[in-house]
């Protein structure tokens, strides 16, 4: 009940179409533009805030004044009129347009700002009913604040939303509204189409223009459809045309949503299966969890290279070396753990990646300091020190220094080549605090064994091919001498017995060689 003891009423009955369309005064399009977004805003606040008001709508595929607010800031168009009528054969853009081509909403047209201003009616309708509801039934004091955190009292709220309903319903900006809308359709549906027939050659330019202009003449202009006159109906009814009105565009837009969630879900969870799949192999790799045929296969390619490599590493290790790497091999290939899928390894295998690691690094090191060695010392290698040349006899020590013997030279050298791998640092020896640590230490020499006789034995037989490629060649180079020195000396022979031939000196020469070199 009011102050003075009556009913509240109810909001005034919304103007004509009539007294609109013989209002001589249009409201400015920006100005209209301004209002309706204001309002909209003040509104929406005010549901966010006051719970008494009821829960505002959170669906997305629902025509509300959030909804149609937000599309509107985003660039969204209407529905076209008649597309409410048509089935699941209209095609429709599902398509969101982007956020640099998006105008801001006061660039838009008036006539995008249709679907909001019915809106904005039943919303003030509709919120104007459930307050004098509950003023005149008792339910909440005029003075009481709309909410807790509200300056606004309820009686206040009610007379707001009563002259917000008088704005929106007043003829100046009703005309305004309804001339945007009737210039919407012929200027977006009607002329485009027009324009549309003119490129598929159906009609000219001229006549295009001329039906264009024949659109905007006031008679036909007035028979346009303009603005929907439903400020009279309940609120329910306002907010039932716009669900028609969109029910098209929302159901294709639920569907491509649908469909773009289906696809980002299958994506996401194919991303999340190879990545699992892939973190699964990584630590299997790492922890040395292998399968049963992992593991024969590997045996099988260390039983190998210790087959091909045996001989060659007992020729060149002492015998109880051989055995400690043949007893490592053993354990390797024959230890129960091996045939026991829940034993760990990983411990085992990463120091061994470890050790070999730091395995390969001490060599490489090993190397260059070798290398580096072997090039300071070349002068010293080649030049005897002074206590071996006062050691040889008189009648050699002028000639020290070319007459080197080739086997002492050689043994030499090697005797510095080992004094310098000696001295370019000792084995490193990886700590070994249980079983299992011993046993990575073993293998990983063992491995090491393998590499460097691998190295060894291609050396020796690089070097065994070399020197029979010289036999082969020296044994061709004595052939052919022997056939030279059988011709010179049936040459000789002739010319002992007066026979006629060129004799020349170097044939003498060579003759004389020949006797010399095979001690005939």
């Amino acid at each position: 009940m009011s102050a003075a003891g009556a009913p509240y009423p109810r909001l005034p009955a919304a103007v004509l179409q009539q007294t609109v369309e013989v209002t001589p005064v249009v409201s400015p399009d920006d100005l209209v533009k301004t209002y309706l977004l204001d309002v909209t805003s003040e509104l929406l606040a005010l549901q966010a805030a006051a719970t008494s008001l009821g829960p505002s709508s959170t669906d997305r595929y629902s025509p509300s004044l959030r909804i149609l607010h937000a599309r509107l800031q985003e660039g969204h168009h209407s529905p076209f009129p008649g597309l409410e009528h048509r089935g699941g054969e209209a095609f429709v853009c599902t398509g969101e347009p982007h956020p640099a081509a998006v105008s801001p909403a006061m660039d838009r047209p008036l006539g995008d700002f249709e679907d909001m201003y019915y809106a904005i009616l039943a919303t003030v309708k509709e919120t104007h009913e459930s307050i004098i509801l509950r003023l005149n039934n008792g339910f909440v004091h005029p003075t009481a604040p709309l909410f807790p955190s509200c300056q606004y009292t309820v009686h206040f709220f009610q007379e707001w939303l009563a002259h917000q309903w008088t704005i929106l319903n007043e003829p100046s900006l009703v005309r305004a509204l309804d001339m945007a809308v009737r210039k919407a359709l012929v200027d977006g549906h009607l002329c485009q189409g027009l324009r549309s027939q003119v490129v598929s050659g159906q009609m000219t330019r001229d006549e295009a223009e001329m039906a264009c202009a024949h659109l905007y003449q006031s008679e036909v202009f007035a028979d346009m459809p303009g603005l929907g006159w439903v400020g009279n109906e309940h609120a329910a009814m306002i907010n039932g045309r716009l669900n028609e009105k969109y029910r098209v565009v929302f159901r294709a837009e639920k569907q491509a949503h649908d469909k773009r969630k289906t696809r980002l879900t299958k994506k996401r969870e194919r991303n999340h299966k190879t990545a699992k799949t892939g973190s699964k192999a990584r630590g299997r790799r790492a922890s040395g969890e292998h399968g049963p045929q992992q593991r024969q296969a590997t045996a099988g390619q260390a039983q190998q290279a210790a087959d091909v490599f045996s001989v060659a590493a007992k020729g060149h290790m002492p015998h109880s070396e051989v055995e400690h790497a043949e007893q490592a091999n053993n354990k390797v290939h024959h230890s129960p753990q091996a045939d026991q899928p829940g034993i760990n390894t990983q411990p085992l295998l990463r120091e061994e990646v470890e050790a070999w690691r730091l395995y390969t690094q001490q060599q490489m090191s090993s190397q260059r300091e070798l290398q580096r060695q072997h090039h300071d010392d070349e002068p010293r290698r080649k030049t005897p020190p002074t206590a071996a040349l006062q050691a040889f006899p008189d009648g050699f020590r002028a000639g020290a220094v070319s007459y080197t013997p080739q086997g002492q030279t050689h043994a030499a050298h090697g005797q510095q080549d080992i004094s310098d791998a000696g001295a370019a640092g000792q084995e490193h020896v990886f700590p070994a605090t249980s079983p299992r640590d011993v046993r990575a230490q073993r293998v990983t020499e063992y491995q090491a064994w393998l590499r460097g006789s691998a190295s060894d034995h291609a050396r020796r037989r690089m070097m065994g091919h070399r020197d029979q490629v010289q036999v082969q060649v020296q044994a061709q180079a004595h052939v052919q001498a022997q056939a030279q020195a059988s011709d010179v000396g049936d040459l000789s022979l002739q010319a002992s017995h007066g026979a006629e031939g060129p004799l020349d000196v170097d044939v003498v020469d060579v003759d004389v060689d020949v006797d010399v070199d095979g001690g005939s």
